[in-house]
């Protein structure tokens, strides 16, 4: 015999009304609060502000998911407009490892190995880059990002000369940190930083 939900009124008579709706009703008003909260728990842990996502397409209008994910970065739509759903991960985005580095008398020359695991943010990722760092002027810094492997297509412009010693004490500081690699480019006044860079291979556009 099926059961039957009952409730005592305040006039001690027994009277049996079905309060099984009730119940599956504060049930499910539970269930609902406690996967909201569980869903916002996950987001909060895994992205504390929306202010700190970087756009992981800013190559074009949109990227879907499976190109985010295929760039290594992290899908996640937000509840508002105006912070990205595809970003980069918290704790930064790393492709390539520095593999030596070699004073010269006008700075320094970096070597860079491309890191095999890491998907490419864009495609056409190099294997091998060098850096060279000329120390000009006091006032100028020359980095030359390039490919040693291959002669590329340069801008025909006419540029200062690398010169024969660096510049003594330089209105700027150059850092670099070799594993994973990165490097700033600091003002020593105002301690700003210069912008992100990203290097590709690309085919002219004839």
């Amino acid at each position: 015999m099926p059961s039957r939900e009952f409730e005592i009124k305040n006039d001690d008579s027994l009277e049996v009304e079905p309060i099984a709706s009730t119940i599956s009703l504060i049930v499910g008003n539970a269930l609902l609060v406690l996967v909201i909260a569980v869903m916002v728990a996950v987001i909060c842990n895994t992205h504390p502000d929306y202010t700190h996502r970087f756009d992981c397409g800013p190559d074009r209008d949109g990227v879907d998911k499976a190109t985010c994910e295929r760039r290594g970065c992290i899908w996640s739509w937000p509840i508002k407009s105006g912070p990205p759903a595809c970003f980069f991960p918290p704790n930064g985005y790393i492709t390539y490892n520095m593999t030596d580095i070699s004073p010269y008398p006008w700075g320094y020359r970096v070597q860079l190995r491309k890191r095999t695991e890491m998907p490419d943010f864009f495609d056409g990722g190099l294997e091998t880059l060098w850096i060279d760092v000329e120390l000009q002027t006091k006032y100028r810094l020359h980095i030359k990002i390039y490919d040693p492997e291959n002669n590329r297509f340069e801008v025909p412009i006419s540029l200062p000369r690398r010169p024969l010693i660096a510049a003594e004490d330089p209105l700027y500081n150059v850092s670099v940190t070799e594993e994973p690699f990165s490097f700033q480019v600091i003002r020593t006044d105002t301690n700003s930083v210069i912008s992100v860079l990203a290097v590709v291979d690309q085919t002219p556009v004839s």
